[in-house]
């Protein structure tokens, strides 16, 4: 059974092993490293998760860290919006545990924060990620053109959402 929790430092080797993968890199923002050293993962169960206007979460399955998932928080007139994000190591694709994630993020959102708005930007080539998403009542709001210029590459940039 999935969950999400916070990071605890024996997470390191389980975060490396799952991250370190250009596949799972692929289609995350660039300050995702890759290759995700060991050095990397430490120092992200220590502190890493911790910084910014966000709550970063592992995803756990069976007392191990395969992924990672939050929000990131905004404020003034975006206060009633919230990023959400995730990511799986490549073993667990395929097996449905992408939108439990995404079900518990959401649930999590709209029951414990002052959220209207929740929503996933996804890279255009990401057909996976937006099947999940739209698994659990997300909807396409825009597609910006271009909008990402990721390891070398220019790609579309999807944002979908969700409403309370």
């Amino acid at each position: 059974m999935i969950k999400l929790r916070e990071f605890i430092e024996s997470d390191a080797e389980s975060l490396a092993e799952n991250a370190n993968n250009p596949n799972v890199s692929r289609y995350l923002r660039e300050v995702f490293p890759y290759p995700y050293t060991l050095e990397a993962a430490k120092w992200w169960v220590a502190e890493g998760y911790k910084l910014g206007n966000s709550l970063n979460l592992a995803i756990d399955l069976n007392g191990k860290c395969i992924g990672g998932a939050g929000f990131n928080f905004f404020e003034n007139e975006l206060r009633y919006s919230c990023e959400m994000g995730y990511w799986l190591g490549e073993n667990h694709w395929g097996k449905g545990y992408a939108t439990e994630v995404i079900a518990l993020l959401k649930k999590m959102a709209f029951s414990n924060y002052e959220v209207a708005r929740l929503y996933a930007p996804v890279v255009g080539d990401n057909v996976a990620s937006k099947r999940v998403l739209e698994k659990n009542e997300f909807v396409l709001e825009g597609v910006l053109k271009k909008h990402l210029f990721l390891r070398g590459a220019f790609y579309d940039e999807c944002i979908y959402a969700t409403y309370s």
